[in-house]
Order: C-alpha cells, then structure tokens, then sequence
C-alpha cells in the first residue's frame, strides 16, 4: 500500500508498506478483510524495525455491501472475461474497488490466489481516470490485442452474464457456498483461474437443481476428457454430494448418457444398478437400454445384474465373452469354488483366468490345483488369477522330489521377477524356498543368500535331487563370502556324500562349474572347499564341521595345503577334533551359535 509523503521535502516522495504472504498464508487464510488492516504508514523518523518482523494476519471475512454490487459485478467480469488480456475497469471510488479486488482474491483457491496480479491506480494507463488494472500481465513480452477498459457505461454489456452474478452473489453472501465449492474442486481446473467462470455456472445450475441433464451436458462440454474434473463429475453423479438432490435414477441416467466424458468406472454404476432393480424395475431397465449405446457400461452393468450364477452359465459366457464372464464372477464367485466349474470341458478356461487375472478375481486354490492340470496351473499363476502364496502353500507342502516335479511344470517359463515374488511370498518357511532354489535354472543368488542357513538346516528334511540342487546353489556362493561358513561347510558336506551319477541326475552342473564328465568330482569339491576357507579365514570349528558331516572321504582335504603352513595346522586340528567323536563336535556347534 502507498501513501502520500507530503512531510518530506522532495516533491512526489511516497510511503510504501510491502505485505509479503508466505505460502501458508496464502492456503489457510479464508477471509482477507484482515490484509487491509495489517498495512500500516510509516512516517518520517519512525523506527523500521518493527516492519522487519513476521506478522499475524487476522482472519476476517470480506464480504460486500449492496451499494458495492454494481462495480462489484465490472470488477469481477474484467478479472474473469478476457483469459490472456490485460484488463482496466474505471473506479471512482478506489477504497470501494480496494475492498472488491480483496473480496476476489478470497474466493479463488491457493494456486490461482498465488497468480492474481490487481492494482488500483488514480491513472487508468493514458486515461486520467481512477480505476483498477485486473488480470495485468506480469512479463514483458508484447501484449496480445489491446488492453480491454470496462467504463461507466458504454463498455458495460446491458447484461452480465449469469456467471458474473454468481460470483458476486458469492462475494455479498458466504453463505452461498460458491467459494467453498471452488476451493474443493477448483485445483482440478485445467486452466486455473480461467474456469472459473465455467465452475460458477455449474456450480449455480447444480444449487437451483434444475435442468439437471444440461448441467452435465455443461460440464462435459468444457471438460471433455474423464480424467478433467473428475472428483466434480463423481460427486455430481454420486448421491453422497448435497448440493445437487436429484434422484438415484438421473444420476444413474446421467452416468450412462456421458459415460465417454465422465469415469464411470468410479461410480459402481453396475452396484448402484443392481440396488435400482430393487426399487424399480422400471427405472433399471431403461438404464440398461441407454447402455446399450455404451458397450463398456453395458457389460459393467450385466455383471451387476449376473445373480444366479452356475457352472454351465459361466462357462457359455467364458466361451463367447470372457470379459463378461470375469465381471459377472467379480459379483459372485461362487462358481469359482465349485469343481463342476473346472471338470467341464473347453478351451474357455484360459480364455476366463486370464480375464479373472485382469479384473484381480481371485480362484479359490481349491479345488481348481486339484483338477487342474499343470499348463493351467502356470497360466493361472502367469496372469495372477492364482496369487503366489497361494499357490506356494498349496504345492510346496513337502519339499520332496514328487513335489518338485509339480512345482517345476507349474512355474517353469516364469522368469526372475516372479522368482523374487516367490522369495518374498515365501515368509522365511524353507519348504517353499528349497523348492524356488531348486526348480530355478538359474543361479537364485538372492535366495540362497536371505535363506541359506534355514536352508541347510532342512537338508535331512529334503528329497535327495532338491537337497542337492540347494546344497549346490548354496556351496557355489561360499567362496563370495555371502554365504556364512556354518552353510557352506555342510553343503560341502552334502554335495561330499553325493556319487557322481547322482550329482548329474540332480543337473547342479550350471552351479558347480567345476564339474566334468569323467565322473571326478570329488577332488576339485575339495579343492573348491580350500579356496573357500582360504578366502574366507574359517576357524578350527568351522572346518572340523565341514570334514565330519563329509565322511571319512574328507580326510584328504587336508593333503591340498602345504605341510608346514599354518592352514595345514589348522586342518590337523579340524580332523583331530573330528576324531574324537560326536560329542566334541556338538560342543564346537554350541560355541559356534548354533
């Protein structure tokens, strides 16, 4: 604000006080009479320190007079009628426009607030007439078209249009609610400030609840696309919002009818439609005829009106329709749960699951892993109309060699993300895990690294071929110190123990690299095993665990280190503590933790 400074000598000096708003301010302050009383005028010889120091703006609605509506409404049409143009409006009377240009900027919402650029001036650009600049231009690019100057009289349209009054209406009474629909709703606006007109109109045809069609007609016309003021055009059509108490059938008709502009997805149309047939049968079909101008809402709402549901009905729809089946059985699954559905002959099914896959309908694990063959059962798991953990708690029940048959047919081909799905659905229950480590071709690094230690504790609980497929994954790891030596030791062990024909059956070749065909396998594990605790620095206990679980056989280990090194001493140590039988090596298990 500015003031005259007429006490100080140098002709034309002024007094200025700066308000600047931080960017709370700006959203939480609802009434902005409180600005107008925070400016203060300095003076010559005053002290400026008391301007340095934040403020507290007090929290005062601006609501105008009736003797303010008549440059109320120039005002207002000035700010909002020319988007992109500088705008002038002749006032004679500055504090009255003061308080209406502060009245504006209350009702617009935060972001809109934080552009609006307004001023008084006792010159309106080359006119030596008092007046107020609205929508001003900020940069200095050249203006587009000439600035717009709304007078007295002669640029003032014989009617304002509708919107004009509804603002202003707004801006006198608080009570009309228009304000507090723009800030709901208004941060949606596209193009901010310039809807505001738009969402005044709709806004007042929705209040006076008449014409409800053409309302909506209104508000798809200047927002087109569904995802464009999508919570209005939801709550319009919903009947939770209270400005708008038209009945549950113009809602549902009106959905339908501009469906191509509105989310109808949002609004459960088939549920609501569903709960119509209850109360007008009537009523409900004619929305059901309006559908059928809109295939998508069609289907949505046969679902909806899909009761009923049985085995053969299921399958016709999947065999012509598969999408249709899917919502319908997205109402009532029921059928899912039934094995009549699954013993039914057809191509239909995968047509169905990935449907149901899509829509997120879950297939009960049983009785459909029951009757199902394996192909199916990857399909389903592939487009997740069998989730994960379901399928991990219905074929890893025991990690034996039959069930790793099953498991390998039905995740085979799924690739490394669902393998690390699989990890995470696992829940640190080894079954599953030894199961993922073992039907994977590939390294399962990930796995064997979270898991190795429950792992190898289950390895007298596993089937031979998955014993030795983990126990494989596990040891190729040990010498990358990621693997904890208790581990890798009785994985070494295991894989010791192996004959060689059994290490090919078991195809553990891809991780023990060192592996040949002439059946030598036993000499490079050893070596393999020095390297580890080599790299690894294991202890006396570590190794005696390793060559006790091994056998007699393992006694050559030590042979692979020089006779005189220090490693060569910790090997005889390992073996003398493994001499003295069971008991000592518990004692060492015991001080190793475990």
């Amino acid at each position: 604000m500015i003031w005259a400074a007429g006490e100080v000598r140098r002709p034309g000096s002024v007094w200025a006080h700066t308000l600047v708003l931080n960017p709370q301010a700006i959203i939480q302050l609802r009434g902005a009479g409180g600005l107008l009383r925070a400016f203060r005028r300095p003076g010559e010889g005053d002290d400026f320190e008391a301007y340095r120091g934040p403020m507290e703006i007090e929290d005062i609605p601006e609501v105008l007079n009736h003797s303010d509506r008549e440059l109320a409404d120039r005002i207002v049409l000035g700010t909002y009628g020319w988007p992109g143009r500088s705008v002038g409006v002749v006032a004679e009377e500055l504090a009255q426009a003061t308080h209406i240009l502060l009245a504006i900027w209350q009702q617009q919402w935060p972001s809109v607030r934080a552009r609006s650029v307004f001023r008084t001036r006792q010159r309106l650009g080359e006119q030596p007439t008092a007046g107020v600049e609205v929508a001003r231009r900020t940069s200095r690019g050249p203006e587009v078209g000439e600035r717009v100057v709304i007078g007295n009289e002669a640029d003032w349209p014989k009617r304002a249009p509708s919107w004009v009054s509804s603002l202003v209406q707004d801006l006198a009474n608080p009570e009309y609610g228009l304000a507090e629909f723009l800030r709901r709703y208004g941060p949606e606006a596209p193009q901010e400030g310039s809807d505001i007109p738009a969402l005044a109109r709709i806004y007042e045809a929705a209040r006076n609840e008449r014409d409800p069609e053409g309302s909506i007609a209104d508000l798809t016309s200047v927002y087109p696309d569904p995802s464009e003021m999508a919570n209005l055009k939801k709550v319009l059509l919903d009947p939770s919002l209270s400005i708008w108490k038209v009945d549950e059938y113009t809602r549902l008709r009106l959905a339908v009818m501009f469906a191509q502009s509105v989310p109808w997805q949002d609004l459960d149309i088939p549920g609501r439609t569903r709960s119509l047939i209850e109360v007008d049968p009537a009523q409900a079909g004619e929305v059901l005829l309006l559908a059928d101008q809109e295939p998508k809402v069609e289907e949505a709402i046969l679902v909806a009106v899909a009761t009923g549901l049985n085995a053969e009905l299921v399958a016709l729809l999947a065999s012509r329709e598969p999408e249709i089946a899917a919502r319908a059985l997205s109402v009532n699954p029921e059928p899912l749960g039934g094995v009549s559905l699954w013993e039914l002959d057809g191509t239909w099914k995968k047509s169905l699951l990935g449907a149901l896959g899509e829509h997120s309908v879950i297939v009960p694990a049983h009785p459909f892993l029951d009757v199902a063959e394996d192909s199916l059962v990857n399909w389903a798991i592939r487009v997740e109309a069998i989730p994960l953990p379901i399928a991990i708690d219905a074929l890893a029940a025991n990690a034996d060699d039959s069930s790793l048959d099953r498991w390998w047919d039905a995740f085979s081909g799924l690739g490394r993300q669902v393998q690390r799905e699989l990890l995470d659905a696992a829940n640190s229950r080894w079954e599953p895990v030894a199961l993922a480590v073992a039907s994977s071709r590939s390294s399962c690094e990930g796995l064997v690294e979270r898991y190795a230690a429950e792992l190898a504790a289950r390895f007298d609980e596993m089937g031979g071929v998955v014993r030795l497929r983990v126990a494989s994954a596990i040891f190729a790891l040990g010498g990358k110190g990621v693997v904890d030596h208790w581990a890798t030791a009785r994985s070494f062990a295991a894989l010791h123990k192996a004959a060689p024909k059994e290490l090919r059956a078991a195809n553990v070749a891809d991780r023990l690299a060192f592996l040949d065909e002439r059946e030598k396998t036993r000499p490079p594990l050893r070596e393999q095993l020095v390297r580890i605790v080599v790299a690894e620095d294991w202890s006396e206990d570590d190794i005696a665990l390793a060559l006790y679980d091994a056998g007699p056989g393992a006694r050559k280990v030590k042979e692979l280190t020089p006779k005189k090194s220090e490693l060569r001493k910790a090997f005889n140590a390992a073996w003398k503590t493994v001499a003295k039988g069971a008991d000592m090596l518990d004692q060492a298990i015991k001080r190793l933790g475990r």
